[in-house]
């Protein structure tokens, strides 16, 4: 299963648009926070977070609210991301190698702090590590997608190139679950209320102000 971005890449190549706009299109994908955005997501949490014994209270909040923790979880993988451990060791050395312990120490305490939602699918994932790296090397948060979407643009362009080369067009089967047949009701019939709650009667008023002195005369918000 390809991630979101590469299978945008795909639909669009399917099109037989050009591989600028199939780049175009996975980059716009990638960006997004439940994909590559997540490491710039993650690095602005690590930020906000001083100390490593307030990430319990930070967690809690955030999960009270219904608000993601950004680096935990993934749509594929309902354990651990295979690539976390080497991305685990990496963050160790190189906050030890450039005296950030601390900032190593509160990464590691949102490991534990999201430890027991682990058997629920949110086991950290790589954008945890990724963003971290980047905030350690020195790099601004707003790079971290940016960054992280050059080591995936080889493997974009091979979906492109695979794609192109065995060509059909992708259309998304969808499902209709709106309401069911419903009987024909001419314009002037439709609503229950007064002629301008119906969109043909509030069309009419703006037509013709004159005739109602309290008819809207801009646009009503929608």
């Amino acid at each position: 299963m390809p991630a979101a971005s590469a299978f945008a890449a795909r639909v669009v190549t399917s099109t037989r648009a050009d591989l600028h706009a199939a780049l175009t299109a996975a980059v716009a994908a990638f960006g997004g926070t439940l994909h590559g955005g997540a490491a710039e997501s993650v690095a602005e949490m690590l930020d906000s977070v001083s100390e490593p014994e307030l990430v319990v209270p930070f967690v809690q909040r955030r999960l009270a609210a219904h608000e993601p923790v950004y680096g935990f979880g993934h749509r594929v993988y309902r354990t651990d991301d295979p690539r976390f451990r080497y991305m685990r060791r990496v963050a160790r050395e190189l906050a030890e190698a450039s005296g950030q312990t601390k900032a190593h120490r509160v990464l590691e305490a949102f490991v534990e702090a999201m430890r027991p939602r682990a058997r629920h699918g949110l086991a950290p994932n790589v954008d945890l590590y990724t963003g971290f790296l980047y905030s350690v090397l020195g790099l601004p948060s707003d790079l971290a997608a940016a960054l992280f979407a050059l080591g995936r643009a080889p493997g974009w362009v091979a979906h492109v190139s695979e794609q192109a080369h065995s060509n059909v067009l992708i259309r998304p089967d969808l499902e209709y679950v709106g309401p069911s047949l419903r009987p024909y009701q001419p314009p002037p019939d439709r609503g229950d209320g007064p002629e301008g709650s119906s969109p043909a009667g509030r069309l009419a008023s703006r037509r013709e102000p004159a005739l109602s002195p309290e008819a809207p005369t801009g646009i009503e918000p929608v």
